[in-house]
């Protein structure tokens, strides 16, 4: 049975952060934000799906068709809707890989200690790599991030359960929550 929803990213690190925050890894990694848009009309239309994106040099087209639900300015992350259909964005700004410096900071998490560089330009070019997926170190400081419940991580957890357990339509099912 196909699941009701669907968890996309637009990159490696976005996939990487959501495989993080939800204990398991979504459904769909994208080369790029104007693909997942593509992908949410040609294939998920009706159908529930969330997307995690950074707002960074490239600005997404499908997201004129969204609205906003909530945002945290301190943590800079945004949710939006569509208007008309099941779809949901995440929106982290800048760029994925100052996120996740403010996102250490605010924890007290030491990237460097990971032997990460602590600058978003040098975390970039691991980040971009088509290897990040097998960086560990990535993984760790990720994980470290997740278990140390940063309001960063925690505030999207939130939003992704509030979005898997909202009752389609007339539908009573109940969705299972993440921890």
């Amino acid at each position: 049975m196909e699941k009701e929803y669907r968890i996309l990213t637009e990159c490696y690190i976005d996939y990487m952060i959501m495989q993080a925050i939800l204990g398991f890894s979504p459904n769909d990694q994208h080369a790029g934000i104007n693909d997942i848009g593509i992908k949410l009309e040609k294939n998920y239309k009706g159908r529930k799906a969330v997307v995690l994106i950074d707002d960074d040099k490239i600005k997404a087209k499908f997201l004129n068709d969204y609205i906003l639900q909530k945002e945290s300015r301190q943590l800079r992350i945004k949710l939006l809707r569509h208007k008309k259909d099941l779809h949901f964005a995440i929106q982290i700004s800048k760029a994925s890989e100052s996120w996740i410096l403010e996102a250490c900071k605010m924890a007290g998490v030491d990237i460097t200690k990971y032997r990460l560089p602590n600058t978003a330009p040098k975390l970039a070019g691991i980040t971009k790599s088509t290897h990040a997926f097998q960086d560990t170190r990535l993984q760790q400081v990720l994980n470290t991030l997740s278990q140390k419940k940063s309001k960063h991580f925690e505030w999207i957890r939130s939003c992704v359960n509030e979005i898997l357990v909202e009752k389609k339509s007339t539908s009573s099912s109940k969705r299972k929550k993440i921890k």
